[in-house]
């Protein structure tokens, strides 16, 4: 009864997310890529995606070594890496960071 109210309506099945990489167990979903190369003014998925991993198994080895650093220590480690590469602004370093995919 319920087919005869209706008409028959052509359904199609589209995929929404698919995995790209698997890093130590940690699916990597073409959504999560396409975000972070967005994120970081990444423009190719190939180098997006490499930062990606590369950036996981930074995190897993920290987590599995129980590296823990303080937001002041990073802060201070960042002002360093800036000023003695010569830039006069935080503006501008990150800027010169996302030009280079990082």
């Amino acid at each position: 009864v319920f087919l005869l109210l209706f008409p028959l309506v052509h359904l199609k099945a589209e995929i929404v997310d698919y995995i790209v990489a698997v890093v130590n167990d940690d699916p990597i979903l073409y959504s999560e890529l396409k975000e972070y190369a967005k994120d970081n003014g990444i423009p190719d998925l190939k180098t997006a995606l490499n930062s990606l991993i590369e950036k996981k198994i930074l995190l897993t080895e920290a987590k599995s070594e129980e590296i823990k650093v303080s937001e002041k220590e990073v802060n201070s480690a960042l002002k360093s890496l800036m000023i003695s590469n010569g830039f006069n602004s935080e503006e501008e370093f990150i800027k010169a960071l996302k030009k280079e995919g990082l």
